[in-house]
């Protein structure tokens, strides 16, 4: 079992208390702010993986397919979000309800290790709680939703929400792997608690 790590974890919630709502916020909002948002997050980890890939020896190969992987993800994120900004909205909900799962999951119940040599602190019990969370969270907003009571589109629902826990657990472990090609803790320091972007 884990230690939770009350320092970090005031960090981590006062960093979210008020990144998350300026997010929300402007994700709501749409138009132009919405995609400065996006331009302002897509500068920052731009300049983390650059800062992370130009320490491993395969420069010229892993910051390329870097950047291809971010113009992927922040496009696809605009696409969601132009025109269907709660769509994009509860993305980012998910996605946190994934970090949220695993975290606690991973410190509260501990277990064996997913990758220990990569990663030590990822444990099976985290990736249970990453996907966990997010399935349950997307099957209560397909349940309250009004004339959603289809028992096919909520089963839908929780592979899905599970889906992105188990994708987002697979992209931590990704980064884990690079970070220690790099010798490095955190991919930066812009989000207190958060280790980067």
């Amino acid at each position: 079992m884990g230690k939770l790590d009350p320092e970090k974890l005031k960090k981590r919630i006062l960093t979210a208390l008020i990144v998350a709502p300026i997010c929300f916020f402007l994700i709501y909002y749409g138009g132009w702010p919405f995609i400065v948002l996006l331009g302002v997050f897509f500068t920052f980890s731009h300049i983390e993986w650059y800062s992370l890939a130009r320490k491993i020896e395969r420069f010229s190969l892993l910051y390329p397919l870097g950047v291809i992987y971010l113009c992927g993800s922040f496009a696809c994120f605009y696409v969601i979000g132009v025109g269907k900004n709660m769509d994009a909205a509860l993305l980012l909900l998910l996605v946190i309800a994934s970090d949220v799962g695993a975290y606690f999951a991973g410190k509260m119940i501990g277990g064996p290790r997913m990758a220990a040599r990569i990663s030590p602190n990822k444990t099976w019990a985290g990736l249970g709680g990453a996907m966990v969370c997010p399935a349950v969270l997307l099957a209560f907003v397909e349940i309250v939703e009004p004339g959603n009571a289809n028992i096919s589109m909520l089963v839908l629902f929780l592979v899905f929400g599970a889906l992105i826990g188990l994708f987002g657990q697979g992209g931590d472990i990704l980064i884990s792997l690079m970070k220690r090609l790099a010798h490095v803790k955190d991919t930066g320091a812009i989000l207190p608690g958060h280790g980067g972007i």
